[in-house]
């Protein structure tokens, strides 16, 4: 898996974005972060992305529902 300091930009506000709100911490939310963040770059995120996304959200958020 990839360290976070390597994910594209979208995928670190994702990230930061369930950090801010505990409630937010599901994997469909990290996800739908990622399709709608990806997009305002003109991109789409790629499955590497978000299998990293994901993982790092499940090691840095005990509560994280994935």
């Amino acid at each position: 898996m990839e360290h976070y300091q390597y994910l594209p930009t979208f995928a670190k506000i994702s990230i930061e974005r369930l950090d801010q709100n505990s409630d937010m911490r599901t994997g469909a939310m990290l996800d739908s972060f990622l399709d709608a963040y990806a997009k305002t770059y003109g991109i789409a995120c790629d499955d590497g992305t978000r299998k990293s996304a994901h993982h790092i959200c499940s090691r840095r958020f005990p509560d994280f529902i994935a």
